[in-house]
């Protein structure tokens, strides 16, 4: 199997290598010292001479022109600056921000904090929801990625557009 991935040149070789270990544990059968060694060899082998890493780089909040934080009714470009940096406040991955609706967000005006409530996430095995509280940054003015700062211009956003209550927060160009 780890000839067949090396051979593909998968880069996620190793990966799917150590989900054939665990599917055998979990079929119920025993991980051999031999077969376990056999396994470390071959993950060793699909990762050799890859080099380093190839990661893209971040995008800092900090680099976004001043033009693109402006709020209009235009969906398209403010939003998705709004969106990104709504995401990155909250360590959102893409599919849970795009279910993000009015209904999952809730503020405390006195203590200056966000709760967040997410109904699926990866983290959230039982598949209950998880809730998130974050707290404004201090900053006089605030950062523009601070929690507090961003759903405070949302709600500005919102009024402006009369979103429906519960609809999404980062809607599309067809509402949805």
């Amino acid at each position: 199997m780890a000839a067949a991935l090396k051979a593909a040149g998968l880069a996620s070789a190793d990966q799917y290598l150590n989900e054939l270990k665990l599917v055998h544990i979990e079929s119920g059968f025993h991980l051999e010292q031999w077969l376990a060694r056999t396994f470390q060899l071959c993950k060793k082998s699909v990762v050799r001479e890859r080099g380093p890493v190839k990661r893209a780089m971040e995008f800092q909040l900090e680099d976004v022109v001043l033009e693109a934080w402006k709020m209009t009714n235009e969906v398209a470009v403010s939003r998705a600056t709004w969106a990104y940096a709504w995401g990155l406040a909250w360590m959102l991955r893409e599919v849970e921000l795009s279910k993000v609706c009015w209904e999952h967000i809730s503020w405390n005006v006195a203590r200056k904090t966000v709760r967040l409530y997410i109904p699926s996430s990866k983290t959230d095995q039982k598949g209950l929801g998880v809730a998130r509280t974050l707290q404004c940054c201090g900053l006089k003015p605030c950062w523009r990625g601070c929690t507090w700062f961003l759903t405070q211009e949302l709600l500005a956003l919102k009024n402006i557009r009369h979103a429906q209550d519960g609809g999404p927060v980062f809607p599309n160009q067809n509402g949805k």
